[in-house]
């Protein structure tokens, strides 16, 4: 009887040393959490960067940057990704939106085209979906031509 107590003790006794070590162990691990999240939030803006220049400087897709982030361990969704391109484009390129919203809006007319073209074609297939193209020009030096 007196080992099965004793034995009981130790456990006991092993136990509150475990769950000590466990909470010691937790609240290291929250530290760490801690300074993980502030690196990621140091690097989180150029991560953004990254993204617009591979997006529109490369010419890289956003779902082929979300496979190549998955390739190094990084979860990274391309709803992420293109909130911020529009964060980032909102943020940074207001200012030359604008300018050009007013100098057109200055302009006495402004030349535009609209034209209707096919997407998706493929040999002995329909078309599937029609786009339209617009372009804008200056305003021209010849208004009538005959």
């Amino acid at each position: 009887m007196y080992q099965i107590v004793q034995e009981n003790l130790i456990s006991v006794g092993a136990k509150d040393i475990l769950i000590r070590e466990l909470k010691d162990s937790l609240n290291e691990q929250r530290e760490l959490n801690k300074t993980l999240q502030l690196a990621l939030n140091i690097s989180n803006i150029q991560v953004q960067e990254l993204t617009v220049q591979v997006k529109y400087v490369n010419e890289m897709p956003l779902y082929r940057q979300e496979k190549d982030w998955l390739q190094y361990g990084f979860e990274l969704s391309r709803a992420t990704m293109a909130n911020w391109v529009i964060e980032c484009t909102d943020k940074y390129l207001r200012v030359l939106y604008e300018f050009y919203h007013r100098l057109l809006l200055s302009r006495g007319f402004a030349m535009a085209d609209e034209s209707h073209i096919q997407v998706l074609k493929e040999e002995r297939r329909e078309a599937r979906r029609q786009n339209h193209i617009c372009g804008c020009l200056e305003a021209a030096k010849m208004i009538h031509h005959r």
